[in-house]
């Protein structure tokens, strides 16, 4: 579609006439870059100003097999008018976007205020704010915030039901297993609810994807909003986020006028990293409020159904990430660990017999599970007698060479890095009241996420108020097993502050090689300092610095 003579001219104008941010109704942001790129160029700038883009074919703008070019956005707001994916990158290469700001109109999740509490806490009842959606509401991730600090307050809640009421409140249930306990649901009347809205039919999830794309550069994004995750990569190789951030957008530059500011930036995890083959750099970075994780860097793991000498039946995972001479890591459920086996071919044999899934039923795996719908054997170079549970994933396909560093993160229900890879870096980040572990370590089997680290680098974080651990590195099989002390390796922890942990400030276990140095650690009588298990541990004499603080 080509862009209009008026709106070019418009483009060219506000480039030398601009005063303050203007808006743009309608704006083909597709279009535009195409015509562009047809003339040539590969350095495209576009004017600043705010711009409602309608998506083609799902996606708000979308970028394929491209390569060796720049898009500065710098002063530019697009504002995405459907809950469907803003930028979708696909087989690109050596791209740089820098500058750009991403919201939705409407936005993906809506506020309220509780008006009422049943006497067990079962249930309560959402006024929904002015100017935020009245819609469906998803039954995924109700968070509750404090009517006066505004800070993450209880316990978020998980498959709720939903009940309007006649004077057009909404009654939330929690769902029948949630059991009340008083340190954890804490909600009261009069402090704030925040529900995701449900995602119409058909849309492309999460806000900006990259898919089999290397070296490329997203500089300078914010996004404010987010359907799901935030920033998304499958099969990565190498791409940089340069001080990119995820945060909630301020009352005063809102695009709708609200009765409170908003509490959450995206629904999800802010930084995902899935299969790559080299891992991303996220410098500079920062994520706060989001509805899950900070940054997560993993693989995946897939279910062991029959083992035949050099055969491995396979339920795997969505899609098979493994390929044809990958190197493999296998889980046993005793928790012992096998990472020297390599792909010699790989067949696709349909779904799961019935069999099969009463076995897959049968596990305690969470809802993951559902999505074990294919088959695949894989035919390696080895015989080996695995028995059925060990998880299998592609040591090559896990994030390896990854950095994490100068970042800011936190203020979120989970966790704030959270790394399943190898070789990498997690340095000089400030990490502040997260409601799971601050920096976690550790593959997790029964989300069939991979893999075991060896070789990281951990140094120069600050942590802040974690309402769990600060650092933990550990491991558990399908099983709940702990597992040996040779899992991971060569990991060091140095030069790291961990202030008002409320579990201990560092747990590891199942490590040979750990080297702790220059860490302080600040803790109550009413807690540990340090934990380790299965561990073997090289502590520099006098470096290791462990000091407390009263209780208050």
């Amino acid at each position: 579609m080509k862009l209009s003579i008026k709106l070019i001219i418009l483009f060219f104008l506000s480039s030398f006439l601009l005063q303050g941010n203007q808006v743009y109704q309608n704006f083909d942001m597709q279009g535009y870059i195409e015509s562009q790129l047809k003339k040539g160029n590969i350095e495209i700038t576009i004017p600043p100003g705010t711009y409602y883009v309608k998506p083609k074919n799902k996606a708000h703008l979308r970028l394929e097999n491209k390569e060796g070019i720049t898009i500065n956005a710098t002063g530019v707001e697009m504002i995405c008018t459907t809950q469907t994916r803003a930028i979708d990158l696909v087989k690109c290469k050596n791209v740089k976007i820098i500058g750009l700001s991403i919201d939705y109109d409407p936005i993906p999740f809506t506020q309220g205020v509780i008006t009422k509490i049943s006497e067990d806490k079962n249930w309560f009842d959402v006024r929904i704010l002015d100017g935020y959606p009245k819609q469906s509401f998803s039954k995924h991730r109700v968070e509750v915030f404090d009517k006066k600090s505004q800070k993450l307050k209880a316990k978020t809640y998980f498959l709720v039901t939903y009940e309007q009421q006649s004077n057009g409140e909404t009654r939330v249930f929690k769902r029948a297993t949630e059991r009340y306990t008083p340190a954890i649901n804490t909600e009261d009347v009069g402090d704030y609810v925040v529900l995701p809205v449900e995602k119409p039919k058909g849309i492309l999830t999460h806000t900006i994807f990259l898919d089999h794309c290397s070296n490329v550069q997203l500089e300078e994004i914010t996004v404010y909003a987010s359907p799901v995750f935030s920033f998304f990569e499958v099969y990565g190789n190498a791409n940089k986020y340069l001080n990119c951030k995820v945060i909630p957008k301020p009352l005063t530059s809102d695009h709708t006028k609200r009765e409170l500011r908003r509490l959450r930036s995206g629904n999800a995890d802010a930084f995902h990293s899935k299969f790559a083959s080299n891992g991303p750099t996220y410098d500079g970075c920062i994520a706060y409020n989001q509805a899950d994780d900070c940054v997560n860097i993993c693989g995946a793991y897939h279910l062991l159904l029959e083992n035949k000498s050099k055969v491995l039946r396979l339920a795997v995972k969505a899609n098979l990430d493994i390929q044809e001479g990958d190197q493999l890591e296998c889980i046993l459920p005793s928790g012992e660990v096998n990472r020297n086996l390599k792909v010699t071919k790989i067949i696709a044999s349909g779904e799961p017999s019935d069999i099969d899934q009463l076995y897959i039923d049968s596990l305690k795996l969470t809802r993951v599970k559902k999505q074990l719908r294919k088959v695949y054997e894989l035919h390696i170079d080895k015989a080996v007698k695995f028995p059925m549970g060990t998880v299998v994933g592609s040591r090559n396909r896990m994030g390896n060479n990854f950095i994490v560093q100068n970042g800011k993160f936190g203020r979120n229900r989970s966790r704030g890095i959270l790394i399943k890879s190898s070789h990498g870096k997690v340095v000089n980040n400030i990490i502040e009241n997260c409601w799971g572990e601050a920096i976690k370590v550790a593959p997790e089997v029964k989300w069939l996420e991979s893999g075991i680290s060896t070789d990281l680098i951990i140094s120069g974080n600050r942590i802040i108020n974690s309402r769990s651990m600060g650092i933990a590195i550990y491991a558990v099989s399908i099983d709940g097993k702990l597992m040996p002390q040779h899992v991971h390796q060569n990991i060091r922890i140095t030069n790291n502050r961990i202030e008002k942990t409320k579990g201990p400030g560092l747990l590891v276990t199942s490590t040979k090689g750990l080297l702790l140095e220059k860490n302080q650690i600040q803790y109550s009588k009413k807690m540990v300092p340090c934990k380790f298990y299965n561990t073997n541990i090289q502590v520099q004499s006098g470096t290791a610095k462990i000091f407390t603080t009263q209780d208050k």
